[in-house]
């Protein structure tokens, strides 16, 4: 009796099965969306604290100088003579000796400072009639002659006309009394001076640096 009853409820179990694998499937409900999370804004940086430029020191304007008062010039009593000019003299006092020659016989004295120190000379008439014989020869030839004659042979070795290339300058005073004669023998235009002078200065040193090649030959030197 059982049997019929078991298969009776398999065939009722079937054909629900079956009915419910025909039937359609409800759709799924879909979740809802997740709300989107806002970002949160960006911290934003304070600006800055701007610096005030700190002024400018102010110099204070430095005080004008004053000036003194000039002292009220004293017009001179009608009475009192204006005084002279001042004279400097030249000359060696009159008890003082007079200054030695410091050259040679060929020169004299023609002028001395305060301190009796020679500043100017002259040469002898026995050494300018010497030099006239010269004029023919010019310039160069000449003031060659007057160096060889107040000069010493030392003195020519170790020195020469501008001081230059290592050596001392020969005496300018002595230098001086021979560019005189010189322009007064043979004269020339004041404008060609300066450049006739350099010529007998450019004479004279070649004939300097010659002298210790011919110091030991007889005869004059030239």
């Amino acid at each position: 009796m059982l049997e019929p009853r078991v298969a009776a409820l398999e065939g009722i179990v079937a054909a629900l099965q079956r009915q419910q694998n025909t039937e359609p499937r409800p759709a799924q409900p879909q979740a809802p969306p997740e709300p989107q999370r806002a970002r949160a804004p960006a911290p934003q940086r304070a600006p800055a604290p701007q610096r005030e430029p700190a002024p400018a020191p102010q110099r204070e304007p430095a005080p004008a100088p004053q000036r003194e008062p000039a002292p009220a010039q004293q017009a001179p009593a009608h009475d009192q003579a204006p005084l002279a000019p001042r004279q400097v003299n030249f000359q060696a006092p009159p008890h003082a000796p007079p200054p030695p020659l410091p050259f040679n016989a060929n020169l004299t004295v023609a002028e001395v400072d305060e301190n009796g120190r020679v500043i100017r000379v002259e040469l002898t008439e026995e050494l300018r009639e010497e030099a006239l014989l010269l004029v023919e020869q010019g310039r160069e030839s000449m003031s060659r002659l007057l160096v060889r004659s107040l000069f010493t042979v030392e003195e020519r070795l170790e020195r020469n006309c501008t001081g230059r290339s290592g050596k001392r300058c020969l005496d300018p005073v002595r230098l001086d009394a021979i560019k005189q004669t010189v322009f007064a023998v043979i004269p020339c235009a004041r404008a060609e001076r300066i450049t006739a002078w350099k010529s007998c200065i450019r004479s004279i040193d070649s004939m300097n640096r010659n002298l210790k090649r011919h110091q030991n030959a007889p005869g004059p030197q030239h």
